[in-house]
């Protein structure tokens, strides 16, 4: 996954698993309202959840791989 913004860029690596059920997604929806606001309705909504092993941007001198086994959920 990458973003950037004029200058500034961040990437992230790594393996990702899609999850459809009823409370990953309602917790990831949780967490989104608490955030945001709260999603519309989609009964069709799955979880994108990405194991990071290594994250690069701009500053990044040498890549750095988690031994913690980080999950973010996007």
């Amino acid at each position: 996954m990458s973003q950037a913004e004029g200058r500034r860029w961040s990437t992230l690596e790594g393996t990702a698993v899609i999850k459809d059920d009823p409370a990953t997604v309602a917790d990831v929806e949780r967490r989104y309202t608490e955030r945001y606001k709260t999603p519309r309705v989609n009964p069709n909504r799955v979880v994108i959840e990405v194991t990071v092993t290594r994250a690069l941007g701009p500053r990044t001198r040498t890549t750095t791989t988690s031994t913690a086994g980080d999950v973010w959920r996007t």
